[in-house]
């Protein structure tokens, strides 16, 4: 078997995250029906980490193994064709067969957009926030000194994470 390591983007507005769930539809169980279908059988996939219901991502990395050989150009043009027009897979790469997606995670970046007009703006709506009202730009930098550097956020997490 190969581990392939995949690069996705999708807009989370229609999924409930990253992670399969029972009643609702995760990012990755679609991108696992897909690899299904391209291989005939189950693959299972892991994510560098999960998503909140509605949250986008431009870089999420998750790997699996692959039953067999497929040439990574034909597995990434033949899984952009089973997946919705949401989720798209950029890149595919074969790494060490003891990588993780989620413990060799090195960093993460979030961005949060602000649409700041009196008007929402329809090709951004989905990616934005939109704030009408003037934005205190000085106060927000002052306010944003707080968040530069690293920190540990582990107190945000659960005990016993089941990411996969």
């Amino acid at each position: 078997m190969t581990r392939l390591l995949l690069t996705l983007q999708y807009l989370g507005t229609r999924y409930a995250g990253w992670q399969t769930q029972t009643n609702a539809t995760g990012v990755q169980q679609v991108v696992e029906e897909a690899l299904a279908t391209l291989f005939g059988s189950p693959v299972r996939i892991h994510g560098a980490g999960r998503t909140d219901a509605g949250v986008h991502a431009a870089a999420q990395r998750a790997h699996f193994d692959a039953p067999f050989t497929i040439p990574p150009r034909g597995l990434l043009l033949g899984i952009n064709q089973l997946l919705p027009p949401d989720v798209r897979v950029t890149r595919v790469e074969e790494v060490a067969d003891d990588f993780h997606a989620r413990f060799s995670t090195i960093s993460k970046t979030y961005a949060y957009r602000i649409w700041n007009a009196e008007v929402a703006d329809v090709f951004t709506a989905e990616t934005h926030a939109h704030v009408a009202k003037k934005l205190d730009h000085l106060a927000m930098r002052d306010a944003a000194q707080w968040l530069r550097g690293e920190h540990d956020f582990a107190m945000f997490t659960v005990a016993d994470p089941e990411v996969s």
